[in-house]
Formats: C-alpha cells, structure tokens, sequence
C-alpha cells in the first residue's frame, strides 16, 4: 500500500492543529491503493485533463486541500 501520508507531507505540515493534523494523517494512513492510482473523473467532463487518468484524484484532492488552506489563511 502506498503511504499517502507521504503525497501529503506538505499538506499536512501546514495544518497547524495538533489533533485535526492527527486525523488526516491517520485518515491518509489507510487510503487505499485507489486512492492514489484513481482519476477524478469518471465520465472526463469536469475536470481538467491532467486528473483524468491515473492519480487524478490525488492531484485533484493535493488542489483543493490547497484552496481550502489559502481560504483558511484568508478568513481564519
């Protein structure tokens, strides 16, 4: 199984919370292999073509994690 915690260390080391950073790295530590090898889309219409194939969910999840922290930095 591939550790996903690793695909998200730099995601991971932002979260500042000690036990929200301890749930999602748990959570990231029983992903499943298709997790990291799914795309983002199943039928290709909405979303880009680079999250269409073979680790596209990952790449789309490390976005919105991404978008999701620059909200927190705005707003928190």
């Amino acid at each position: 199984m591939t550790d996903a915690r690793k695909i998200f260390a730099e995601e991971l080391e932002k979260v500042k919370d000690r036990e929200i950073r301890s749930l999602a790295e748990n959570f990231l530590a029983y992903a499943p292999d298709h997790f990291i090898k799914a795309s983002a889309s199943s039928t290709g219409k909405y979303h880009p073509e680079d999250e269409r194939g073979e680790g596209g969910l990952v790449l789309h999840t490390k976005r919105t994690v991404k978008v999701v922290l620059h909200l927190c930095e705005a707003f928190g």
